[in-house]
């Protein structure tokens, strides 16, 4: 117990008042972590990796089902033991990182990935189809959709000519004593 005005009170009060402290905390929450957008990126990675090229409409659509997938799965309940004494309770897996330099760290053992996002695509895929009954018709979206992509990035540069620029170059190490 601490009485007003001690020392060991104004020495507890300027820790838990200190601005550093105050401005941490919300860091330390669930709602602050980076950890369900560095998983994000990485569903993002396995659909579209960053070593192949894709197209604008190619990549948009592998963005767009990494984020279906990640919503349906970013949540997963604990995988539960079927059989022995603890059934019913949550399963884990004991882990060893390198930070721990040989402790242990127990992890959630998490309920396999679902896809049911596929059945809903392929409804989608079956409406297209109706709506769009020939492969004319189809190819005729497809092109007034590919109209209203973006510009490149690169067309928003005017392009230099290489003599210019090649003038203006100036290397470190071609310096002059």
């Amino acid at each position: 117990m601490f009485v007003t005005g001690s020392k060991a009170f104004k020495e507890l009060e300027s820790v838990i008042t200190s601005k550093h402290l105050i401005k941490d905390i919300p860091k330390l929450s669930n709602e602050h972590q980076t950890s369900l957008v560095e998983v994000l990126h990485k569903v993002d990675i396995y659909f579209a990796p960053k070593h192949t090229h894709f197209f604008y409409q190619g990549m948009k659509a592998r963005l767009q089902i990494a984020a279906l997938h990640f919503n349906e799965n970013a949540n997963k309940p604990q995988r539960k033991l079927k059989h022995g004494e603890n059934a019913g309770a949550g399963q884990w897996l004991v882990s060893y990182p390198k930070y721990k330099k040989g402790g242990a760290v127990a992890k959630e053992v998490k309920e396999d990935c679902t896809y049911d996002y596929i059945k809903t695509l392929f409804e989608e895929l079956f409406e297209l189809r109706r709506q769009f009954p020939s492969y004319g018709a189809a190819q005729r979206e497809v092109q007034a959709m590919l109209q209203v992509l973006p510009k490149p990035l690169t067309s928003q540069h005017i392009r230099q000519e290489k003599e210019a620029v090649v003038t203006q170059h100036k290397s470190r190490f071609n310096k002059v004593a």
